[in-house]
C-alpha cells in the first residue's frame, strides 16, 4: 500500500499572510489615529466629542478647554451644557438633533466667571464604535463686541442726526440729496419722502452759484471747507433762508463718496445786519449835519473818527484831522487843563477800583488849518474796557468863540456889556451874596417862561432842581471865596420843566468886599440829553432799559466783593423765554419786542431793589441777586418769576401765554467768576428748557454739565 504525502493545509498559509496584513493595517491605523489625535489637540478650533445617549462629554482639545478655562480633565465627563449660560441651557439640542447638523451661537461661562460668545457646529459622529456627536466652536467675544460698538455708534450718530436743532444732510458729489435731518426739512418746507428730489443748486439763489464752485472745488481738493460758507436757499414757499454751513467729503475706498454738510440758520442775524446798517446810516447822516463837532480817539489820543462839521468849525478836512492827535489841536494853555483833567479822570477810585464810563465837560481853545484859534465847549466821554482800563474818547466840540468873546467884553462898558447880554441866547443875571436875584436878562422870559419883574428881588433857590442845590450852594460859596468855576445844575421852569444849564460866574466887588455874583446862564439841555444817552447806550439796553452786560459785570464785580468780605453767597440767574422765536415768525418782530417789553417790566416788579436784572441778547435775561445766604431765597424768586407768567400778556389785542425756563447758579459755591457762572446757569437753564419747560435747575443738582454750544436746545 502506497503512503500518500499528507497535504499542506492552505488555510494555515492564507492566516499568515492575512496576519502581515493585519500588521500593516494596524500600523497604519495606529498611525493615522496619532495623527488625527495631533490635529485635534493643536486646531484652533474648540472641539467636543458628547456621548449621544447621556449627554457627557467624552473628549475635549486643547482649544476648547482654553476657550471655557478648564483643564481638560475637569471637562471630560461633564454634561455637554454644563458650561452654557443658564438662559440659554434649555437650547441645547443635542438630544434632539437626530441626523441633522446645528449651526448656533451661544453665550458660555469660562472658569473666571466671565462670558463669551461662541459660534458652534454640531453633527453626528460615530467614535470607537459608539453614536456621538462632534461639537467643534469658535469664540466670537471680540467680534460681538465689535458688532455691538458699531451698532452704538450707528444708533448714536442717527440720534445726534435727526435731533440736532442745525441743518445736518448729506449728498452726492452732484449736489442732490441722499439723506437729510428734520430740522432741515423742517426749516426748508420739505418732507423726508422729497428728499430723492432735492438738489443743492436747485436750491440755491442764482447769484451764489460762483461761491458754490468755489467751495466745491476747495472740497475735492482738501476734503473740507476752510471757512463756513453763506448760502441763500429757497424754500418750498418760495422765501429764501439765509443759512451758515460747514461741509467736508465723506470717501469710501479712499475716493471722494459724497458730502456731509451742517447748516445754521442766520436769517435773524442777517436782518439783524441789515436794521444795524440802516441805524448806522441814519446815525451817519445825523452826525455829519450837524454843527458841533463830533469825533472818537483811541487809548493814545489819535483821532479814529470826525465827522464833516470839522471843515466848517475848525477849515480840515475829515482826511487831514484823522491825522492829528489831541495836542496837536490844542494851544498850550488848553493842552495843560485838559491833560490834568484826564489824568484825573483815569485814576482809580479812592477805594482801588477802577473807574467805569465817565463824562466831563470842558472849555478848550482850539487851533484852525489857518492858524487862527476858536474856543469851544467839549463834552468828553471816557472810555473804558469792561476791566476798567482807558479805552479811549468821546466826544462833542460846540464852537462857543463868541460866548467867550461876549464875557469878555462884559468887563468892558456897562452900557456895551447891557445891550450884550439882552441880545444874547443865554441868560445873563445878578445875584447878592443872600442868593437874591438883582437883575436878569429879558432871554429869561422865553427861558424859564417866568417875566423879569417874578424875578427880581426874589431868591434864587426855587429855581433850582432840589436833588442840586446841596452842590450848588457849595459852588456859590466856593465862588464868593474866589474859586472861578462853571456849574452845571438843573432849573425849574413855570411849568415845571426840568432845564439843565451852565452857568459860567465871576464874584462882584465893591470897595475890596464881594457884594454878589454875575452870571451867564446856557441852555445845555439838549447836551446832557446826548450824554445820557451817550451813556445809556454803553450800559443799558436800548429796547429795555435794563442794564446790558458791561453794567451787569460792573455791578456783579462790586456785588462779589461785599460778598466776599461779608462771606455771603450770590445767584446768579439765566432766564430764557420758551418758543420766544414763534411769537416773531407769527406776530413779527414788533410783538416780538413788545413783548420783551413787558417781560422786562413784570420780572423788574419781582425782584428786589438791590438785584440787577439785565438784558443780555434776544430773549435773554441774567438775573444776579445780592447777598442771598439761603437757596431758598433764590428758589422763591425763581419760582415767583415762573408764577408771574401765569397770567397771559396783552399785545395788539392778543392774550400771549408764555412760559420761562430758569437757571441758577451760586457764588461762591459753584464758581466767583461771572463768565462761568453765567455758563453754568446758562447749562442748567437748557437743562431745564430741555426737560419740560417752565421750571427752574440749580447747577448744583449734579446732573447739570456745561457743553459747547447750549443753543441746540429748542427754543
Amino acid at each position: 500500500m502506497v503512503k500518500k504525502n499528507k497535504p499542506v493545509k492552505k488555510e494555515t498559509v492564507g492566516s499568515a499572510v492575512d496576519g502581515v496584513e493585519r500588521e500593516k493595517e494596524d500600523k497604519t491605523l495606529q498611525e493615522s489615529e496619532s495623527a488625527l489625535t495631533m490635529i485635534f489637540n493643536i486646531v484652533g478650533t474648540g472641539i467636543l466629542v458628547i456621548d449621544s445617549e447621556t449627554q457627557t462629554i467624552m473628549e475635549v482639545n486643547q482649544t476648547a478647554a482654553e476657550i471655557v478655562g478648564r483643564t481638560k480633565e475637569k471637562i471630560v465627563g461633564q454634561i455637554c451644557h454644563s458650561f452654557i449660560c443658564p438662559a440659554e441651557a434649555g437650547k441645547c439640542p443635542i438630544k434632539d438633533l437626530g441626523q441633522t447638523i446645528d449651526n448656533s451661537e451661544r453665550k458660555i461661562i469660562c472658569a473666571d466667571g466671565q462670558r463669551r460668545d461662541i459660534l458652534k457646529n454640531v453633527s453626528p459622529f460615530i467614535f470607537k464604535g459608539r453614536k456621538c456627536y462632534l461639537e467643534s466652536f469658535i469664540d466670537i467675544t471680540e467680534r460681538k463686541k465689535a458688532e455691538e460698538a458699531l451698532k452704538e455708534s450707528e444708533e448714536r450718530y442717527r440720534a445726534l442726526f435727526d435731533r440736532s436743532p442745525d441743518l445736518v444732510y448729506v449728498r452726492d458729489l452732484n449736489g442732490n440729496f441722499i439723506d437729510a435731518n428734520p430740522a432741515a426739512l423742517g426749516l426748508l418746507g420739505y418732507r423726508r419722502e422729497d428728499i430723492p428730489t432735492l438738489n443743492f443748486a436747485s436750491l440755491l439763489d442764482p447769484y451764489q452759484f460762483p461761491r458754490t464752485i468755489q467751495i466745491l472745488r476747495e472740497l475735492t481738493e482738501t476734503g473740507f471747507q476752510k471757512e463756513p460758507g453763506e448760502f441763500k436757499l429757497k424754500r418750498k414757499d418760495g422765501t429764501y433762508l439765509h443759512v451758515e454751513t460747514q461741509e467736508s467729503v465723506i470717501y469710501h475706498d479712499g475716493k471722494p463718496h459724497s458730502v456731509q454738510g451742517v447748516g445754521r440758520d442766520i436769517t435773524e442775524r442777517k436782518k439783524a445786519e441789515e436794521v444795524l446798517k440802516i441805524s448806522e446810516e441814519r446815525y451817519r447822516f445825523i452826525s455829519d449835519n450837524t454843527a458841533d463837532v463830533i469825533w472818537a480817539m483811541d487809548s493814545k489820543l489819535r483821532y479814529t473818527y470826525m465827522n464833516h462839521s470839522i471843515s466848517r468849525q475848525r477849515g480840515y478836512t475829515v482826511e487831514e484831522a484823522s491825522k492829528l492827535n489831541l495836542t496837536q489841536v490844542l494851544t498850550p494853555g488848553s493842552q495843560d487843563n485838559v491833560l490834568k483833567r484826564l489824568q484825573a479822570e483815569t485814576l482809580p477810585d479812592v477805594d482801588g477800583q477802577p473807574r467805569r464810563t465817565s463824562t466831563f465837560t470842558q472849555e478848550m481853545e482850539m487851533y484852525r488849518k489857518d492858524g487862527t484859534t476858536i474856543w469851544t465847549e467839549t463834552s468828553v466821554t471816557v472810555l473804558r474796557t469792561p476791566l476798567g482800563e482807558f479805552d479811549g474818547l468821546l466826544g462833542v466840540s460846540r464852537d462857543i468863540t463868541e460866548r467867550k468873546q461876549a464875557e469878555e467884553a462884559l468887563q468892558g462898558s456897562e452900557e456895551r456889556y447891557r445891550a450884550l447880554v439882552e441880545n444874547i441866547n443865554d441868560v445873563f443875571y445878578a445875584l447878592d451874596t443872600q442868593g437874591n436875584i438883582t437883575y436878569v436878562s429879558p432871554v429869561v422870559e422865553r427861558f424859564t417862561l417866568y417875566k423879569v419883574s417874578d424875578l427880581i428881588g426874589k431868591p434864587f433857590i426855587p429855581l433850582i432842581y432840589p436833588d442840586d442845590l446841596p452842590a450848588l450852594l457849595d459852588s456859590f460859596n466856593r465862588l464868593v471865596s474866589g474859586h472861578l468855576e462853571p456849574w452845571e445844575f438843573r432849573i425849574l421852569d413855570k411849568d415845571g420843566r426840568v432845564i439843565w444849564v451852565r452857568t459860567s460866574s465871576r464874584p462882584q466887588y465893591q470897595d475890596g468886599d464881594t457884594v454878589g455874583i454875575t452870571a451867564l446862564m446856557t441852555d445845555i439841555t439838549e447836551r446832557k440829553q446826548m450824554e445820557q444817552k451817550l451813556e445809556e447806550m454803553a450800559t443799558h439796553d436800548f429796547l429795555t432799559g435794563l442794564p446790558n452786560r458791561v453794567l451787569l459785570l460792573d455791578r456783579f464785580n462790586i456785588a462779589a466783593a461785599l460778598a466776599h468780605r461779608n462771606k455771603a453767597r450770590l445767584a446768579v440767574m439765566s432766564l430764557d423765554l420758551d418758543r420766544f422765536k414763534t411769537i416773531n415768525d407769527t406776530l413779527g418782530h414788533d410783538a416780538g419786542d413788545q413783548v420783551l417789553k413787558a417781560v422786562s417790566q413784570r420780572l423788574s416788579g419781582i425782584i428786589r431793589a438791590s438785584d440787577t436784572l439785565a438784558r443780555v441778547g434776544g430773549d435773554e435775561f441774567i438775573l444776579v441777586m445780592m447777598e442771598t445766604n439761603l437757596v431758598g431765597d433764590a428758589t422763591s424768586i425763581a419760582q415767583k418769576i415762573l408764577d408771574s407768567f401765569a397770567e397771559p400778556l396783552s399785545i395788539d389785542g392778543r392774550q400771549l401765554h408764555l412760559t420761562t425756563s430758569i437757571g441758577i447758579a451760586i457764588y461762591p459755591e459753584d464758581t466767583e467768576d461771572m463768565e462761568t457762572l453765567t455758563k453754568k446757569s446758562d447749562a442748567a437753564m437748557y437743562y431745564s428748557k430741555g426737560h419740560g419747560r417752565n421750571q427752574f435747575k440749580f447747577f448744583g443738582d449734579g446732573d447739570v454739565r456745561i457743553s459747547g454750544d447750549h443753543k441746540s436746545t429748542t427754543n
